[in-house]
């Protein structure tokens, strides 16, 4: 995403260019490797404690639900991708130059 011209517009490329890229993208496979780790800690939990298979179930929920999971999917990602960018502008400071500055009573004059 570094070479795309749009890069400099999203929040989360801040600081992100060709030389430190490698160390991002090693830090978001970490963070990926401990959540497949703790999914397996917590199936192995629960196959344990309760006798429920939960390798079993997400199986038989992709393989019921594949249309309806990949649409909340790509629907959850457009979501996350587009809202992150800096052009949207959100301002958290509350000060909008559009709000009238006298304003008495119901009736506001500029």
């Amino acid at each position: 995403m570094t070479h795309l011209p749009s890069a400099q517009y999203h929040a989360e490329m801040v600081g992100v260019n060709h030389d430190n890229v490698a160390n991002m993208v090693s830090t978001m496979f970490i963070y990926a490797t401990l959540e497949l780790l703790s999914f397996m800690l917590l199936a192995g939990i629960m196959k344990r404690n309760c006798g429920i298979d939960a390798f079993y179930l997400l199986a038989f929920v992709l393989q019921t639900q594949m249309p309806f999971v990949l649409s909340k999917l790509m629907l959850w990602m457009m979501f996350t991708l587009t809202f992150r960018v800096t052009h949207f502008g959100a301002d958290l400071s509350f000060q909008f130059d559009w709000i009238a500055k006298d304003c008495n009573n119901l009736s506001c004059e500029n």
